[in-house]
Parts: C-alpha cells; sequence; structure tokens
C-alpha cells in the first residue's frame, strides 16, 4: 500500500508538471478554460494532493477555440484518442460535435491523459433521453461556468457553489 501510495503521488507530480506548461500555453493563447477534477483541482482546491489515484485530468475549455486547444496539445505532443465505439464523424471539424475527447502522451513509459471537456457535461442524448438536457442548454452552462471561474493557488477552477453544482450534475 505505501509503495503504490508514492507512486501515485509521483505520477500526480507530472501531471501538475504537465498541466502548469498547458496553462501558460493556454493563458498566451487567451483560450478560456478551467479545471475540472484530477490531481490539479485537488492542489487547487486543498493545497496538496490526496492520497487516491486519479487518471487523468479533466479540463474544460471554450469549445470554440478548440482550435488553439488542439495545437497546444499536438504542440506539447499529446494526441486524440479516438474511442471505437464514437463515430469518425464526431471527432472532425473545426468545431468537434464530440463533448468530451481525450489526449494522451507518453511519458516515462506511461499515459498522461487529458479529458478535454468542450461542454460542461458529457452530452448523455438519445432517442427517449432529449430533455432538460439539450444541447443548447449544455452550451449555456458551459458558458456559464467558464465565465464563473475563480483563480486558487494559480489554477483556474469553479467557486465552491458552481464546484458542487458541477460535481452532482457530473454525477448523473
Amino acid at each position: 500500500i505505501v509503495e503504490k501510495k508514492q507512486i501515485w503521488r509521483s505520477w500526480h507530480l507530472v501531471f501538475l508538471a504537465e498541466a502548469r506548461v498547458i496553462l501558460e500555453d493556454f493563458k498566451k493563447a487567451g483560450v478560456r478554460n478551467l479545471i475540472l477534477k484530477g490531481p490539479v483541482w485537488q492542489t487547487a482546491r486543498y493545497g496538496y494532493l490526496l492520497d487516491k489515484p486519479s487518471a487523468d485530468i479533466d479540463w474544460l475549455v471554450d469549445r470554440t477555440q478548440y482550435g488553439r486547444v488542439r495545437k497546444i496539445l499536438t504542440g506539447r505532443g499529446y494526441r486524440l484518442k479516438r474511442l471505437a465505439w464514437m463515430k469518425k464523424e464526431i471527432y472532425q471539424g473545426a468545431v468537434p460535435r464530440a463533448s468530451e475527447m481525450t489526449y494522451i502522451k507518453r511519458i516515462y513509459g506511461r499515459e498522461v491523459s487529458i479529458d478535454l471537456h468542450l461542454q460542461a457535461v458529457r452530452e448523455a442524448l438519445t432517442a427517449w433521453y432529449k430533455e432538460p438536457i439539450t444541447k443548447e442548454n449544455m452550451d449555456q452552462l458551459t458558458d456559464h461556468l467558464l465565465g464563473a471561474r475563480v483563480w486558487r493557488r494559480g489554477w483556474p477552477v469553479l467557486p465552491d457553489s458552481e464546484n458542487l453544482f458541477y460535481l452532482c450534475f457530473n454525477l448523473m
């Protein structure tokens, strides 16, 4: 257990280092963004890393700025990881239809994963489940959350009330 804990702590430091350089690139490019979950969020919210394994960083960005974000991530060595059950065309275009995309990079033989959210909550609409979570509602919520962003310990995150709302809504 102690060994595993040390491995996760070390790995979280890799996440933090990667996120810091990406955040600086986002700032230079004027990309509206905020951290939703993961080790970076833990550091921003609590000032330290939790003794909890984290597999990725969940990062919300302005969908209309996706071209800049893609250029930054690919320039840093990340590549898009397509999910087998998602149709290829969902990922294509200047503004993809996907609500969440995963970018990965190998560091020290392991994958660093960034879940790039283009909407605040993953689109879960089906033929049977269309309301009240329409694409338009998600776009409005995303815009609201990006506008509500605050800076904690040098990281862009949500204020407490919006953070609680997001985490509860995301569980749905």
